[in-house]
């Protein structure tokens, strides 16, 4: 028997086992010849004994030759950087960032929960049916501890998260003008947005104009869309300003909306009223500037002109009317929105599916002036979180400049909409810009909007990945390995997924599984969320997440 050990070639013509009997056979011989080394004969131990060592040798031989080809092979596979060093984000990404049970819940990585905090603002993009009230929404409401405004334009969110909202200790207002789900939410709240007016009159008479034109801008908005008509859109904002200022003045803290309303439907009362302002000395004669403006376009005959501003406001304030339900909402104001910064509450302003036209306007100007009372407030005891759910269904006039100053101010929004071109159509163009500038966390669901699909795939960046390559030469083919850059998805692939990206504080993209309420112990306990009335079920699944 003979071995073939030759140099460089990587492997033996012998199997291990074989190698194993050869080796041993060998050793034997050894043993039984090792007297003879002192001998004539010694050359017989000593090739035994090489022969005994050349198994072995041969074993670790090809031991060592795997073990430098496996690591070539892992070289060789092991993508560089030079097309892109895109990558997913794990755990240990955000292990600074996580704040288990304080901050709000994003769903789950790894495995784990994520609570990730932010000072400024949150935008999340997902369309309908994508799970976001039970994965995002209602969560935030289950995680967040600090004070809260949240619009519920269907009335879901307030039923389903009050009592959790009591439990953390908190008292929670309901606006409801339409007195939906009474039982679980009990009697509605009230608040008269000419309240800030009434504060100005009473303590800071020279920011009264200011804020009754704000106001004003938020009742009669300009369109995001640049048109012609902007001149009697102003005419028709300074006649709603001259209403509240004369009402707040005339009538002090029982001035109302529905009471400007009136004034500015009956030309007569209204001219009584712009006659006896005329006169007025009040506001440094600013209320007797604007009424003589009024009077003499009327007394030159310019009726017409006075006529278009008059229609436009009443048009604006028709949803006040007195016969309407928000009318007794804006009728006195139960609660003030600057003690929550003082004192840890939360706010529903509950909406009506079904008169959407008169409560969208209502909810954009109660928010408006929750965002002006709370910015306003020195006190900074407590950050108030505003969720605006269906966000781009209301439009709350400045919203894009608001998200800039909102962390100077104690104040953050977390912004929830069905898609990003919603965020053109209601704000304009630019204002999209700006949302995506001031948004420390995003997070989008499968979307549907080709324009945004291409956005988030450009955005997720490139990884660089190895291509295998073949070529046919002799009887095998011969393969080679390259380099190519790849989209860490494309946008179908974004278009299918089941989870949900997340792009936090600069950190790589994360994907999220997302994770239902009623997949989390304790959330998921019997009575600690209520069940959705525009379902009339509780919702039922296994847990995946203790926390």
């Amino acid at each position: 028997m003979s071995t073939n050990f030759s140099p460089g070639s990587g492997h033996t013509p012998l199997g291990p086992v074989s190698l194993i009997a050869f080796s041993a056979t060998f050793a034997w011989g050894l043993s039984a010849t090792y007297v003879l080394f002192e001998t004539e004969l010694f050359w017989m131990p000593t090739l035994a004994l090489i022969c005994t060592l050349s198994a072995p040798i041969a074993i670790l031989r090809s031991l060592l030759d795997l073990a430098i080809r496996k690591t070539r092979e892992a070289i060789a596979n092991t993508p560089s950087t030079r097309h892109g060093s895109a990558r997913w984000a794990s755990l240990g990404d955000f292990a600074r960032l996580r704040k288990r049970r304080s901050g709000p819940f994003w769903g789950a990585l790894d495995g784990k929960p994520l609570f990730i905090e932010y000072e400024a603002n949150a935008l999340t993009v997902a369309p309908a049916g994508a799970g976001k009230t039970i994965s995002v929404v209602v969560p935030q409401l289950l995680s967040i501890k600090g004070a809260m405004v949240v619009s519920d334009l269907k009335c879901e969110l307030a039923p389903m998260t009050k009592r959790a909202r009591q439990r953390m200790g908190q008292p929670v207002h309901c606006l409801n003008p339409s007195r939906l789900n009474v039982d679980i939410l009990g009697e509605p709240d009230a608040y008269n947005p000419l309240s800030i007016l009434h504060d100005d009159w009473m303590h800071s008479p020279d920011d009264m104009v200011a804020d009754a034109m704000g106001m004003a801008h938020q009742l009669h908005p300009e369109p995001a869309t640049k048109t012609d008509n902007s001149f009697f859109r102003e005419g028709s904002r300074n006649l709603i300003t001259f209403a509240m200022l004369w009402e707040v003045i005339d009538k002090g803290e029982s001035a109302t909306l529905s009471g400007c309303l009136r004034l500015l439907r009956d030309p007569d009362r209204l001219r009584e009223a712009l006659y006896a302002a005329s006169v007025s000395e009040v506001l440094s004669g600013e209320l007797a500037d604007r009424a003589n403006d009024f009077l003499e376009k009327l007394n030159n005959g310019d009726t017409r002109q006075i006529e278009s501003f008059r229609e436009g406001a009443v048009q604006s304030l028709a949803i006040f009317s007195a016969s309407g339900r928000i009318a007794d909402s804006v009728s006195r104001s139960t609660f003030r929105f600057r003690d929550l910064k003082t004192t840890l509450a939360t706010v529903f302003i509950i909406g009506d599916a079904t008169r959407s036209k008169v409560y969208e306007p209502w909810v954009g100007l109660v928010m408006w002036c929750a965002m002006l009372e709370i910015k306003r407030c020195r006190m900074h005891d407590n950050a108030v979180t505003f969720l605006l759910d269906e966000g781009t269904n209301f439009r709350v006039d400045g919203l894009p400049q608001k998200m800039t100053e909102a962390r100077g101010s104690g104040v953050r929004f977390h912004f929830i909409t069905q898609e990003l071109e919603e965020v053109k159509r209601v704000y304009g163009p630019a204002a999209l810009d700006v949302v995506l500038s001031q948004t420390e966390i995003q997070q989008f669901f499968a979307s549907r909007s080709p324009g945004t699909l291409d956005m988030l795939s450009r955005r997720l960046g490139n990884a660089t990945v190895k291509a295998d390559n073949y070529a046919m030469g002799g009887y095998k083919p011969h393969r080679s390995t390259s380099e190519t850059g790849r989209p860490l998805l494309l946008p179908d692939e974004i278009r299918q997924l089941r989870d949900c990206l997340l792009f936090a504080h600069g950190k790589p993209p994360a994907l999220v599984e997302k994770v239902g309420f009623h997949e989390v112990y304790p959330w998921n306990r019997r009575g600690y969320v209520g069940t959705n009335p525009l379902h009339g079920m509780r919702l039922k699944g296994r847990t995946r997440l203790r926390l």
